[in-house]
């Protein structure tokens, strides 16, 4: 199977290494690593390059994004897919299903696009998200797999899932906390060793700068989403990475629905991310109907709030809470 369970930091000093450590911010790699990146192109070669890409586009009859794909129609239209070399910020207050939705769209992804991907799962036990994985797969409910109360018919779904799954590429990495040193090195060894094409990372807010400053501060903050920004670029691979919103969405009285202001560590951010996206589901407050007056029962809006290769929108889902999945509306 290769559907792995990471246990212990990858080795990645065998990477390839083009760029000398003075070149890349100093609390992306260990002491006596360097970056393994090259950010320098002659403008006559990478015309060439884009020329060419553009005119393989134009050759396919299949209309494709530049990116990968989420599985998300309507976010994959507005974004054009998931980039090379970009920050992608989903964030959500408690409740509204952040790591499901992040699940949802890794079995998409490594599924239906057959995409080998990182899934960086740092507050859910690989074996717990592998049986989440397994549920939504199979149409078993969470709760049944977890007393391992099933029929015949049962089992046969299940085995039928568990055949689909590990043809996958998916890699998970349960790791509690991890320094962005431990994290870069990481993908270098899943990206040599897997080819990796996507990193997910359940959240933010588990990532160490390596600095001797507050976490949870906004230098803190400010550390580790330039340092993500850096191995994204550095590894050419979208990364894909989840944050709680601040309490001051729930404490307004009336408008719910998340804004950039409710970021923590804004500045930083915003400035490192290329997309910055919300979920929302007003029935987790109660109320009847998005701002839109549109039934909100079994429904959830990705409110995508910064996008910097293209335009900002809202993308309604279809949340099934008793499998903790989204769909396409």
């Amino acid at each position: 199977m290769e559907l792995e369970l990471n246990k212990q930091a990858a080795d990645a000093t065998n990477a390839s290494q083009s760029v000398n450590e003075k070149d890349c911010p100093e609390y992306v790699w260990k002491k006596g690593e360097e970056c393994s990146a090259d950010f320098s192109y002659r403008l006559s070669e990478l015309l060439h390059e884009v020329a060419e890409e553009i005119q393989h586009k134009q050759n396919n009859s299949r209309p494709q994004t530049q990116g990968l794909f989420s599985g998300i129609q309507d976010l994959d239209r507005i974004t054009n897919g998931w980039q090379n070399g970009t920050l992608n910020i989903i964030a959500a207050r408690p409740g509204m299903g952040k790591s499901a939705f992040a699940l949802s769209m890794a079995r998409n992804m490594a599924v239906d696009y057959k995409m080998p991907l990182a899934f960086f799962s740092m507050e859910t036990p690989a074996r717990r998200l592998l049986l989440r994985l397994i549920s939504v797969e199979s149409g078993l409910k969470y709760d049944k797999l977890l007393g391992g109360q099933l029929d015949a018919n049962d089992w046969k779904r299940l085995n039928r899932s568990i055949s689909v799954l590990e043809k996958t590429g998916l890699t998970i990495d349960d790791s509690p906390e991890l320094s962005v040193a431990e994290l870069r090195a990481k993908c270098l060894s899943l990206k040599q060793k897997f080819g990796i094409r996507a990193v997910i990372i359940d959240h933010l807010q588990h990532i160490r700068s390596g600095k001797n400053v507050e976490e949870d501060s906004g230098l803190g903050i400010n550390e580790v989403s330039h340092s993500l920004k850096v191995i994204s670029r550095e590894l050419d691979i979208p990364f894909i990475v989840l944050s709680p919103l601040n309490i001051s969405t729930d404490r307004r009285m009336v408008a719910k629905r998340p804004q950039l202001q409710d970021l923590p560590g804004r500045n930083a951010l915003e400035r490192d991310a290329d997309t910055i996206m919300f979920i929302h589901r007003p029935e987790y407050y109660r109320l009847e109907t998005f701002d839109d007056n549109t039934p909100a029962a079994g429904m959830a809006e990705l409110i995508i709030a910064k996008n910097r290769l293209g335009t900002t929108a809202d993308v309604k889902l279809r949340f099934i809470s008793e499998y903790a999945i989204f769909c396409n509306a």
